[in-house]
């Protein structure tokens, strides 16, 4: 399994914005180019616990995570697509 980086660049390249970061409460994730491909939203902690994950039968372009009861910290948020495409992002809770 190979992880592609969501760097500024890649992000704008695949269409995947996830908005904002550091993030306090609400997680945005703008997927318009993946919407009906994406079937996976993943979050980890970097000891590797899942902390969340949502899969979707259909997905719309823009999803919220709810990160109010996660503690601070740093994560991963991986993202998966029908077609086993996976990108990651770091994000920064405080």
């Amino acid at each position: 399994m190979v992880l592609k980086p969501l760097a500024v660049e890649d992000v704008l390249k695949s269409g995947i914005s996830v908005y904002p970061n550091p993030v306090t409460n609400l997680l945005n994730i703008d997927a318009s180019v993946f919407s009906s491909q994406l079937k996976e939203i993943k979050l980890i902690d970097l000891s590797g616990r899942e902390m969340f994950t949502k899969n979707f039968g259909s997905f719309t372009e823009r999803y919220s995570v709810d990160m109010s009861e996660i503690s601070d910290g740093s994560y991963i948020l991986i993202l998966k697509t029908s077609s086993g495409e996976r990108f990651s992002s770091t994000l920064i809770k405080s």
